[in-house]
C-alpha cells in the first residue's frame, strides 16, 4: 500500500480531470500533498517529487480555466452528438464556469460566460441588461427568434433535426424563462439558472415530455423552437 506517491497521484489526477470541477481537482492535489508531508519515512526528496506534481497539477487546472475563458464554446450542429455529458458538454465549461452560464447557455449549446439573456446578443437590448426582454412567451419567443432560433409550434418533436436540435421555453409568470434541450437519444436536459447542469425533473423523472414534466417554478410551457449552434448571436 502507498500512502501517498507524486507520480501516481498526478497520473490518476490527469486521467480523472475531465470528469471533475476544478474545485474537486485542487483539494484532491492539496489531500495528496499533505498526506505525504505527513508520511515521516519519506526523504526529503519525496517533498520534492510533491512540489513538482503539485505544480503540474496546477498547471492543468489552470489550463482548464483558460479554456473556458476563450468563449465563445459553440457546441455541435449535428444533433446526434448533442448529449447530457457534463464533463465534455461545452469541453466541460458548463461545470467548470457553472456560475457563468445559464439555462439559455445550455439550452443553445453555447458557453458565454454573460449569463446570456434572448436577445441582448442581437441588440434587442442594451448588453447591460437583465432582463433583456418582459418574461411572457410571445417576448422571449421573439427575442430568441432574434438571436437566430426559428419557432417550431407547441407540439412534441418527435424526431431529431436535420440540423441542430429542439429546445423547450418555459415561463415563470412575472418572473423568469427556462430553457430545456433536446439531446441526442430525445430526452430533455435542463441547467436551471447557475446551478448544475441535470437530466431530470423535480420529482427526479427522465424528460421525456418537457409540456409534462414538473420544471416548477416554470410552469407555463411556450412551446417549441429549433436552435442552430453555428449562427446563433448569444450574450
Amino acid at each position: 500500500m502507498l500512502r501517498s506517491h507524486p507520480a501516481v497521484d498526478a497520473l490518476l489526477l490527469d486521467a480523472t480531470r475531465p470528469f471533475l470541477s476544478v474545485d474537486v481537482t485542487s483539494h484532491i492535489a492539496d489531500e495528496a500533498r499533505g498526506l505525504l508531508e505527513r508520511d515521516d519515512s519519506r526523504c526529503a526528496a519525496a517533498s520534492n517529487e510533491t512540489d513538482a506534481a503539485t505544480v503540474l497539477v496546477s498547471e492543468m487546472v489552470e489550463d482548464e480555466q483558460q479554456k473556458c475563458n476563450d468563449v465563445p464554446i459553440v457546441g455541435p450542429d449535428d444533433p446526434t452528438k448533442v448529449h447530457y455529458d457534463k464533463a465534455h458538454d461545452g469541453d466541460g465549461c458548463f461545470v467548470t464556469d457553472q456560475s457563468k452560464n445559464n439555462c439559455y447557455d445550455y439550452g443553445t449549446d453555447i458557453v458565454s460566460n454573460t449569463f446570456a439573456q434572448p436577445g441582448r446578443g442581437s441588440g434587442v437590448c442594451k448588453k447591460t441588461d437583465r432582463p433583456c426582454i418582459p418574461n411572457t412567451c410571445a417576448n422571449v419567443s421573439k427575442a430568441a427568434e432574434s438571436d437566430g432560433l426559428v419557432w417550431h409550434g407547441t407540439e412534441l418533436p418527435d424526431a431529431l433535426p436535420v440540423s441542430g436540435h429542439y429546445v423547450s421555453l418555459h415561463i415563470w409568470p412575472d418572473s423568469n424563462f427556462h430553457w430545456l434541450r433536446m439531446d441526442a437519444n430525445k430526452y430533455w436536459s435542463h441547467k436551471p439558472g447557475g446551478s448544475p447542469v441535470r437530466n431530470v425533473d423535480n420529482n427526479g423523472d427522465l424528460i421525456d415530455d418537457p409540456a409534462k414534466a414538473d420544471v416548477s417554478p416554470w410552469t407555463q410551457h411556450c412551446g417549441y423552437m429549433l436552435a442552430k449552434p453555428s449562427v446563433l448571436t448569444i450574450y
